[in-house]
């Protein structure tokens, strides 16, 4: 098919026939089609992966293919769409404008539970002076529900994504946060505001999950970890807008003006209108194009927008034809596998395995104990008695916006495994010399600075090595017949980790203090440990070989990980 098409840009300086070209991939791929059924329905039982291997590869000779096991295995390196970087960079910006939301709402939500206005009108416990405060349970819950939201995000994705595509379903998320903010300032109790926060929780659930999703994509293997890791730069971006928002309002308006939380609230909702919008003017994935719509019309104008090419363009109808290749060989293992090809539990090469791979990765992400600085530094820093405590959130913003910046050059430059491993040995010894500090010698001497310090390098090693490295190492290992479920799966798995640590965080601190950061430091041996074993090295690696290695090495870690 890619000879055909050639051969019509090549032999004249014309620009290639729209309708001749769709017909010739249509008639490509119905040919293989009927190939596939006719041999299903002569003998459904005793067909083998050679046969598809040999359909395929004759009416599409740039293909190569090999059959293993019960799964044809597409070893082509380059089947990503090779795109031009300047408009895949613009693009890429644009969805990253969701981490941009979800980085704010970090940034806020623990200032605001804290902000003096937001406990008087909430607040639903008062001390013996009158004063309203918030039982540790109840500010945990209105910090932790957004993860429950997050949860839930995960089933909505694996259903909205396949359904409507990755742009509408990023947009209508933005959307539903905007909805958590009105309800918020409308809300007249704390249950309505816990109501709130699981709908942002929701939105920001569906984002983390898309963004990544949509940006590796659309992204060559070459590009795709840089790229990728500009959802997690844009984060880090929104988290210091919050943290100065925050400080601004705390400074700005007295304690008796509600406006001390609604500003903020206010900034939330217009970064989700400008998100929405945003990501509106991206186009369509043309992998899910190919994969949801047999339109090969929508898959080059998607391609030639990526592009910024002539949707007649050589490059344009290569890609395209490419496309349908990679959804031809997925097609066959779908016909041949039946829905074990789709099915997380049966399905090969070892999709299980690396699903649980993938939870267990931001599981162990969440166990570094990151949290336990975005969501509740402010609680603990006024702990220690520090004068400013609004500050602090805003230097540790502006240094995880400086290290995350500068992840996109470790990302592409180091393995992905490596820098885990250091990740994992950095931040465990931080996080003791923190316990030791805070727990033990701060009734012998002033441990403010070094607390604060110690503060600054955990949140610049993680900004290098967990926080970016887990989503992207995650958005590359499953292949696009299971990536929206895998993905979601993870993500969900993700978010009940997250709640469980926020949640408990405010309880376990007022008992033992900051005695808590022991159990994250174990926490993060063991990531060390698991990703030596089982984590592959997915830099400059696609999916395709991944599936290949997975299938002849039943333990992938004995090949990948060297």
């Amino acid at each position: 098919m890619m000879g055909k098409c050639n051969s019509l840009s090549q032999a004249s300086t014309e620009p290639v026939n729209n309708q001749t070209c769709e017909k010739s991939v249509a008639d490509h791929h119905k040919s293989i089609d009927l190939d596939i059924e006719q041999a299903l329905a002569e003998n459904r039982h005793d067909i083998s992966p050679e046969f598809f291997c040999n359909s395929l590869a004759g009416s599409s000779p740039h293909l190569n293919l090999k059959s293993t096991g019960s799964t044809i295995i597409l070893c082509h390196t380059s089947d990503d769409v090779i795109l031009s970087i300047f408009p895949l960079l613009c693009y890429t910006l644009l969805v990253s404008l969701g981490g941009l939301v979800y980085g704010y709402d970090i940034g806020t939500v623990g200032g605001i539970v804290d902000i003096p206005a937001f406990v008087r009108k909430f607040g639903d416990h008062s001390t013996a002076n009158g004063d309203k405060v918030f039982k540790p349970i109840t500010k945990g819950c209105l910090v932790s529900i957004a993860c429950l939201g997050g949860f839930v995000s995960g089933f909505v994705s694996n259903q909205t994504i396949p359904l409507i595509g990755m742009r509408f379903t990023l947009s209508l998320a933005m959307l539903v946060y905007m909805l958590g903010i009105i309800l918020a300032l409308i809300a007249p109790t704390y249950h309505v505001v816990i109501v709130s926060r699981l709908l942002n929780g929701l939105a920001v659930g569906i984002s983390t999950v898309a963004c990544p999703m949509y940006i590796s994509e659309i992204t060559p293997v070459k590009y795709r970890g840089v790229l990728t890791c500009f959802n997690q730069l844009f984060t880090t971006i929104g988290i210091v807008i919050g943290s100065v928002t925050m400080y601004f309002s705390a400074t700005r308006f007295n304690s008796d003006n509600n406006a001390q939380f609604l500003y903020p609230l206010c900034q939330g909702g217009f970064l989700s209108l400008l998100a929405a919008a945003s990501i509106w003017l991206v186009p369509e994935s043309p992998q899910w194009l190919a994969r949801k719509e047999n339109n090969v019309e929508k898959v080059k104008k998607a391609l030639s927008r990526l592009n910024y090419l002539n949707i007649n363009d050589e490059k344009v109808i290569d890609n395209t034809v490419k496309l349908y290749d990679i959804q031809a060989v997925n097609r066959s293992n779908i016909e041949m596998n039946g829905k074990r090809a789709r099915s997380i539990i049966r399905g090969e090469p070892k999709y299980l395995f690396r699903t649980i791979i993938g939870i267990l990765i931001y599981g162990f992400q969440q166990f570094t104990g990151i949290n336990f600085f975005f969501f509740y530094g402010l609680t603990i820093f006024k702990g220690i008695q520090v004068k400013s405590p609004y500050q602090i959130p805003v230097m540790l913003g502006v240094i995880n916006l400086f290290f995350s910046s500068l992840s996109v050059y470790t990302i592409s430059k180091f393995p992905r495994r490596h820098l885990l491993l250091f990740g994992s040995i950095s931040l465990s010894s931080l996080m003791v010399c923190f316990t030791i500090a805070g727990a033990i010698l701060k009734n012998k001497f002033d441990v403010t600075v070094p607390l604060i310090l110690i503060s600054c390098a955990f949140i610049a090693v993680f900004s290098i090595t967990w926080g970016p490295i887990a989503s992207v190492v995650i958005s590359e290992m499953y292949p696009s017949t299971i990536k929206v479920k895998a993905m979601s799966i993870c993500g969900s798995c993700a978010w009940i980790f997250n709640f469980m640590i926020s949640l408990i965080i405010p309880t376990l601190t007022k008992y033992i203090g900051l005695g808590v950061g022991g159990g994250f430091a174990f926490a993060t041996v063991c990531g060390g440990v698991f990703v030596y074993f089982f984590v592959p090295e997915t830099r400059n690696t696609t999916t395709t070989v991944l599936d290949f290695h997975y299938q002849e090495k039943g333990r992938l870690y004995r090949r990948l990980c060297r």
